[in-house]
């Protein structure tokens, strides 16, 4: 089986970022994304769930998007609820990443120390020069703004 790692985020912090559920401040849709750290936070966009996990004191809106991953266990479930064999198919993008984990907004505000399909761990270290800043996508407005990153190349 082929593995290719898989790494795309995108970092919101409260700021005047036009384009982030944090410009308009706190609301109903957007409250866990002011949780403690390590809370998450699920919205639909494009009939696409998108995942986020909190970073900062409660209170204080910020967030990392979690846009595609590489899975190290669990993969014969991912490659069953797919129905995908192909190892590159599973969790590369926010669609397939959401279906394989089975994400929806019943996990928005769950707090991740509870959640044990779900679990995040430091990884690898990267060196800053695998690691590119870009644009976002799929935004109209705020596109200036580079909290994606991608592993280069």
């Amino acid at each position: 089986m082929s593995r290719r790692n898989f790494f795309e985020t995108e970092a919101y912090l409260e700021t005047n970022d036009s384009a982030s559920h944090l410009f308009r401040r706190q609301t109903r849709r957007n409250a866990a994304i002011f949780s403690a750290p390590g809370f998450l936070y699920v919205y639909t966009i494009r009939a696409e769930y998108c995942l986020h996990f909190t970073t900062e004191r409660e209170g204080v809106g910020a967030a990392v998007l979690i846009g595609a991953l590489t899975p190290i266990w669990g993969i014969s479930e991912m490659q069953h609820k797919r129905n995908k064999s192909d190892f590159l198919k599973l969790t590369g993008g926010p669609a397939t990443l959401f279906q394989a984990l089975e994400i929806n907004l019943l996990q928005n505000g769950s707090n991740l120390k509870t959640l044990d399909y779900l679990v995040i761990n430091a990884g690898e270290k990267m060196v800053a020069q695998k690691i590119a800043a870009t644009s976002r996508i799929g935004i109209s407005r705020g596109r200036d703004i580079p909290p994606r990153f991608v592993i280069a190349g």
